[in-house]
């Protein structure tokens, strides 16, 4: 007889536990909170218990100033509809009142200018999500839930960024940063979006390098007296070597060897390319011609590899 009143005891929490859960589901907030405390005071010590005293908790933190749910309710629908929205102006607008409402919970209020940070960024508009973002971090209104926190704090960091305003997008983000040793770092967010940022920057100048010294080749060939080409027998030590590089490459990650195409060609025309300026020019002229094949070498190794995100071959 004890063992089916334990067992009934057991279903009837369990009951109310899954209607709570509906009831969170359904946007019936108060009603969750209210039967999760339910389970709570019904069995402390049941399996229950621990997952309804963290939604209490969850909820209560986002409970508006008159006892009700409305910022958070609005915030959960505008976020389930967005993605098929054809309106979404209007969702915006919603969201941006929920975020600028004293009366909503401040948790509330910067998920909110987090969520609107991050649509913005996501159009290419990072200086409106530094601005959304600026009143939630002038109050300081981010340490309520540290998820809340990370969220508006990364939005933020990597908008700054965007913007070139790296140091401000280190301050931003080192709150959040989680302390490892050395050998165990991996990049955040923030230094991922800086250093592809300084890639491209690279990626740039490699492609006026290279530009610069087909310009000066052709010049030279087309202003020098025709002469016999040679067969271009270095053509076969560049082929070699970056066909062991991609084979070393290929043996550790099959992925690894993408560039490799990329590479002979790149590194085999500006050989080509040099051997028929060179050929053609004396003194200075061909000492600066050899000087802008050793750069045009390195810029064609470069767009390479960054265009195949192979940069980890050397190490960026």
């Amino acid at each position: 007889m004890l063992a089916l009143w334990a067992a009934a005891w057991a279903s009837d929490v369990d009951a109310v536990f899954a209607e709570a859960r509906r009831a969170e589901a359904d946007q019936r907030y108060a009603e969750a909170v209210a039967l999760c405390h339910e389970v709570v005071d019904a069995a402390p010590d049941g399996g229950r218990a621990p997952t309804c005293a963290r939604r209490i908790a969850f909820l209560e933190r986002r409970r508006d100033a008159d006892g009700a749910f409305a910022g958070w309710t609005t915030l959960e629908r505008v976020r389930a509809t967005w993605r098929g929205a054809a309106e979404r102006a209007a969702l915006l607008a919603q969201v941006a009142a929920v975020a600028d409402d004293p009366g909503v919970a401040a948790v509330v209020r910067a998920e909110a200018a987090g969520w609107l940070a991050q649509q913005a960024l996501d159009a290419g508009d990072a200086a409106r999500a530094v601005a959304v973002t600026d009143g939630i971090v002038a109050r300081g209104g981010l340490g309520d839930d540290p998820a809340v926190e990370r969220q508006v704090r990364t939005v933020r960091a990597l908008a700054l960024a965007t913007l070139g305003r790296d140091a401000e997008a280190v301050a931003t983000e080192a709150p959040i940063r989680v302390p490892v040793d050395d050998a165990a770092h991996r990049p955040t967010p923030v230094e991922q979006l800086v250093a592809e940022r300084r890639r491209r920057w690279a990626a740039w100048a490699a492609g006026a390098v290279l530009a610069g010294f087909g310009v000066a080749a052709a010049a030279a060939v087309a202003r020098a007296p025709r002469v016999r080409t040679p067969w271009p027998a270095g053509l076969a030590v560049v082929l070699l070597g970056v066909g062991g590089a991609g084979a070393l490459a290929a043996g550790w990650d099959a992925a690894a060897g993408a560039p490799v195409p990329w590479l002979a060609a790149g590194l085999g025309g500006v050989h080509v390319v040099a051997l028929l300026a060179l050929i053609r020019l004396e003194g200075r002229a061909r000492a600066a011609m050899r000087v802008g094949a050793a750069l045009a070498t390195l810029a064609a190794g470069w767009l390479a590899l960054w265009w195949t995100g192979s940069t980890a071959w050397v190490g960026l």
